[in-house]
């Protein structure tokens, strides 16, 4: 019986993928990476709903509470361990060091205990308090930088010490049967009387939308786009999204509007992640322009962003006066790009003052000599931050969420589903293929976190979209603004289609 409650658990399904693409993923990623690793193990975990013990219509069911609780501990556990098992033994088989597998198990150490916590609160009830993914997710913050000063095998040991008395704690506390509803009904007063019905209409819809665990999502909007990769922050945009409107399927019988609970949904953590974006156009510390001087302190080279770079052989760059330089080009996945304001070392200090003059007309939209440049810097902002680049790329991460989003909503319609049994499967790996292909670019291509690769690719398209626009700026966001309405149009159309499965257990009043 408990292998069978196994088999249907979420859990265990997330498990099985999960341990797929860590078995084909780990062997190829890097030692710093490891630690991204245990964030999506994490974001598997989560979705599996480490809270909820059973469901409403296994509680309903002639089995032990004690059977339910153990098949839902192993499902959770194999969340952890399947995925962790496979990324060790693949990273072992291709001979990387022991220390990358030992990383992995510690991540999976901290992550069992982790499934104790969350399952010890309200363990008379069907479900534990959402709460406790705020607080868990505070303890694996604090975990995580311990991890930084301690030993791996005291964290280890830690964690086996921890893992008996919770499971414990949790096993002497089981009830009979799980309580299903409050105990005591509490009766809401209305400001209008005194009435059972809520004074605020939408509030049960609003805390299906809002439960507490999508706070955990916070800090990413807040923080991460301050590196300058929207790409990878926007799945903390659309991750809620999606869990938003997967909690809806009782309130789509309701005679409200599907277009309002789909900008219940989605507007709230959109506005969040352009106010990140915005924030990182206005502060991010990333200098444009960089020089790097050779070992006589003679200036060797001017770096650019790589947007700023030219695509093909590098020609012959001839300075009005003659003087030249055929810059170094460099092949990357086989395309081969150059530095168009590179500097050779035999230059003249009246060449490198020529270029370096092109270079800033290219990212600051006006010539800049070096000497003031060294001085004062430059009170000009870099074209990518400025009004025009700004609204593009405002634009283009509002139509890279909406087509996840729309991707989503194509997955749940009711003509895809009748025609694909399995297209939710399939189309998650769909969902999932753009961040991998962006990990990709930013690993093999040489990425680093101040200046990532994807990003740099995006800019270089936005420049190019820029030139072929006209001047004024209106005409600009007009542009941006299209693709922007034909997505949200279509994404209104496909949630009109929506067929949702009720959630695990019934939402709590």
């Amino acid at each position: 019986m408990i292998w069978q409650l196994v088999k249907r658990d979420p859990g265990w399904r997330n498990a099985l993928n999960g341990a797929a693409v860590s078995a084909v993923a780990c062997p190829f990623v890097p030692r710093e990476f490891l630690t991204m690793f245990g964030v999506l193990v994490a974001m598997c975990w989560f979705q599996s709903l480490p809270n909820v013990r059973a469901t409403l219509f296994q509680a309903g069911l002639p089995i032990r509470v004690r059977d339910l609780f153990l098949a839902r501990i192993l499902s959770l556990f194999a969340a952890v361990w399947l995925p962790v098992a496979a990324g060790a033994a693949l990273l072992l088989l291709a001979g990387r060091p022991v220390e990358d597998a030992g990383m992995l198990v510690e991540i999976g150490a901290g992550l069992s205990v982790l499934v104790l916590v969350v399952q010890s609160s309200r363990v008379g009830e069907i479900s534990g308090s959402e709460w406790a993914y705020v607080w868990v997710a505070i303890g694996w913050a604090a975990s995580a930088l311990i991890a930084f000063l301690v030993p791996r095998a005291v964290v280890l040991a830690v964690s086996s010490l921890l893992c008996p008395p919770l499971f414990w704690n949790i096993w002497r506390q089981l009830p009979t049967t799980f309580e299903v509803l409050p105990a005591k009904l509490a009766r809401q007063v209305s400001r209008q009387g005194n009435t059972a019905a809520p004074a605020f209409a939408w509030w049960p819809i609003l805390r299906s939308l809002f439960p507490p665990r999508t706070l955990l999502f916070l800090p990413m909007l807040a923080f991460m786009p301050l590196s300058g990769q929207w790409l990878f922050v926007s799945v903390f945009c659309f991750m809620p999204v999606v869990g938003a409107v997967g909690n809806l399927p009782w309130a789509l019988g309701l005679p409200v509007r599907r277009g309002g609970l789909l900008a219940a949904a989605l507007l709230p953590w959109l506005t969040l992640f352009l106010l990140g974006v915005l924030l990182s156009n206005w502060f991010a510390p990333k200098p444009p322009i960089r020089v790097r001087r050779s070992a006589s302190d003679r200036t060797s080279e001017i770096f650019t962003p790589l947007e700023f770079w030219r695509i093909g052989e590098a020609p012959l760059i001839e300075s009005p006066w003659g003087e030249s330089w055929r810059p170094k080009a460099l092949r990357v996945a086989g395309i081969a790009i150059y530095n168009p304001y590179s500097v050779g070392p035999g230059n003249s200090e009246r060449f490198f003052e020529w270029q370096f003059r092109r270079a800033t007309q290219a990212v600051y939209g006006q010539a800049i000599d070096y000497a003031e440049f060294q001085r004062h810097g430059s009170a000009v902002r870099p074209v990518m931050r400025q009004a025009r680049l700004a609204t593009l790329n405002l634009g283009a991460c509002v139509c890279w969420v909406m087509l996840l989003i729309n991707v989503a909503f194509t997955a749940w319609h009711w003509r895809f589903r009748r025609v694909f049994a399995h297209g939710q499967t399939v189309l998650g790996g769909l969902l999932m293929a753009p961040m991998v292909c962006v990990f990709l670019i930013d690993w093999l291509l040489g990425n680093s976190w101040a200046d990532p690769t994807s990003m740099c690719l995006i800019n270089a398209l936005l420049l190019r979209i820029s030139a072929l626009l006209p001047a004024a700026l209106p005409a600009v966001a007009l542009a941006a603004a299209i693709p922007v309405a034909l997505l949200t149009w279509s994404a209104a159309r496909l949630f009109r289609g929506v067929e949702l499965s009720p959630p695990a257990t019934a939402a709590r009043a």
